[in-house]
């Protein structure tokens, strides 16, 4: 009997330690688990900014667009006239007749630039064949 209190006794401190082993293992696994979710929490705090950030930039996008389309209307329909958008247009019937192309000048003419014509040997020419 005295072995089996010998053993009981060797058992029990090392139960009490393995459960205080365990409590701290618990504590530092639900700490753990709690700078996870903080983690998770931040980073969906993020992820919902940029969407609204996302939105915000489309509805901006949209918004240019759209004035600009109706500024695009505007200037078009003061530009065109007002009469549905026909310009007056002038007609004249065809008719048989006389052209005269003929120009007539007084005056000189004078070379803008002149330049001498010299060969290097002297001779005559003989013939030119163009």
């Amino acid at each position: 009997m005295q072995k089996d209190q010998q053993q009981t006794a060797i058992i029990q401190p090392l139960d009490a330690t393995d459960t205080v082993e365990s409590s701290v293992d618990a504590l530092a696994q639900g700490e753990a688990e709690n700078a996870e979710v903080a983690e998770f929490n931040r980073l969906m705090r993020e992820r919902e900014t940029r969407k609204k950030k996302r939105v915000v930039h489309r509805i901006i996008a949209v918004a240019v667009v759209a004035v600009l389309i109706i500024g695009f209307m505007v200037v078009h329909a003061i530009i065109t006239p007002s009469d549905g958008g026909v310009s007056p247009v002038s007609t004249a019937t065809v008719e048989r007749g006389h052209f005269v192309d003929q120009v007539s000048s007084t005056g000189s003419i004078e070379p803008i630039n002149s330049t001498v014509v010299a060969p290097q040997i002297d001779g005559t020419i003989g013939e030119v064949k163009v």
